[in-house]
């Protein structure tokens, strides 16, 4: 729904005005049999309310209960609106009475506050052909939800998907196929949202190829024509400004595959993790060396809290072990000499050697047979349910 603006005339008379953020007026009404739930059910029809405008420095109880029941913020001057101010925002609209105008003008001052600030926005949105995302900006900016333009815009290109883990009871059945209609969805808001990056990354570089033919163009036109004074300068000043330009795009661009790529690697490391259980398998997270800041750069790629961790090549280090146990894995493949694993085992963490381990692309895994072979003289995990709760973190 596209948001709009409403203004608000409480009294016998009640009155309230809705406003696009285009300034166009969508609704004028005064009536005395007005209710917050007719208002209400006539604005939700016409768009979302984003904000609440009234014409009084005091917020009154009236105006505080509609902004609640629509969802929104209330703005008011900070000293009563005169009312020659009011006739004069409102000259040329067609208002029945005092209480429409009270209304509307209340929704225009909170508009022409903004309207500069609007037209920056679509500026901005068009130069990047994103100026179907509009509406959705603006609003973020009169909720208050972002800080700045580029803010929104990032909020909207944001291809990382916040997911939180689910915590589950030992003995509560799983619902698989929640689970399943759950992933299904963020695949396709996933899906969506690449999309979109994708369509915005192709323009990209589609005006990346027109400015770069451009600048090339002037740049031979320069050699091959022997032209007057002025017109040399404004050329060489015009090659500027397309380089400055092509430099601004390229690092956009380059911004943008960026997060094109992290987002085909996590959806990579996804579907690795589900055939491996597909397999019967383990995934475990690979760590080159015992080493704190590759244990580090492995934390914040993939999240080792409760994960199985495997390092290829040991060197005792007890500040690589500190590091380690911040991240709280739960079990580390690895043969640490008695220092380190006393460490390592004061902080719960299970260490496991002699386990044959292969490497995928993204993980390594281990049979989940051999993971329990491991483990079964050790008292203090319960392989099974352990396991459970760990297949059930990789798919929420």
């Amino acid at each position: 729904m596209k948001p709009v603006i409403i203004g608000f005339d409480p009294g016998l008379t009640s009155a309230f005005a809705v406003v696009s953020l285009n300034g166009d007026i969508l609704k004028l009404k005064s009536d005395r049999e007005l209710t917050f739930p007719t208002i209400k059910e006539e604005v939700i029809k016409l768009g979302r309310p984003v904000l609440l405008a009234i014409d009084k420095a005091s917020t009154g109880t009236s105006a505080e209960k509609l902004a609640s029941s629509l969802g929104c913020n209330i703005w008011k001057p900070e000293s009563d609106m005169l009312v020659d101010d009011k006739d004069d925002i409102t000259s040329e609209k067609n208002v029945s009475n005092d209480h429409e105008r009270d209304a509307l003008a209340s929704a225009l001052v909170v508009y022409n506050q903004y309207e500069i600030l609007f037209r920056k926005i679509d500026s901005i949105l068009n130069t990047r052909d994103l100026l179907s995302f509009s509406d959705d900006v603006k609003a973020m900016i009169i909720e208050k939800k972002v800080s700045s333009i580029d803010e929104a815009i990032d909020k909207i290109l944001d291809v990382e998907v916040q997911e939180e883990l689910q915590k589950k009871e030992p003995d509560r059945k799983i619902d698989w196929e929640g689970l399943a209609k759950g992933l299904r969805r963020k695949v396709k808001e996933n899906q969506r949202r690449y999309d979109i990056l994708k369509i915005y990354t192709e323009k990209l570089e589609e005006k990346l190829k027109l400015l770069e033919k451009q600048k090339k163009t002037y740049m031979d036109e320069e050699r091959e024509k022997n032209m007057e004074a002025r017109t040399e300068v404004m050329k060489v000043k015009e090659i500027k400004a397309k380089d400055i330009l092509i430099k601004q795009l390229q690092f956009e661009l380059n911004k943008q595959r960026n997060i094109k790529m992290a987002y085909e690697r996590k959806v990579g490391r996804e579907d690795e993790v589900k055939l491996l259980e597909e397999e019967g398998c383990v995934p475990v997270i690979p760590v080159n060396n015992f080493d704190a800041d590759e244990i580090t750069n492995a934390n914040l790629e993939y999240g080792l809290t409760d994960q199985v961790v495997w390092f290829k090549d040991i060197k005792p280090s007890k500040r690589a072990a500190r590091a380690l146990i911040a991240c709280g894995p739960r079990i580390v493949i690895a043969d640490f000499n008695n220092e380190i694993r006393e460490m390592l085992e004061n902080a719960d963490i299970i260490i496991v050697t002699d386990i044959d381990v292969k490497m995928t692309d993204y993980y390594a895994a281990v049979s989940e047979d051999d993971l329990e072979f491991a483990l079964k003289d050790n008292e203090r995990v319960n392989f099974l349910d352990w396991l459970v709760d760990y297949k059930n973190k990789f798919i929420s």
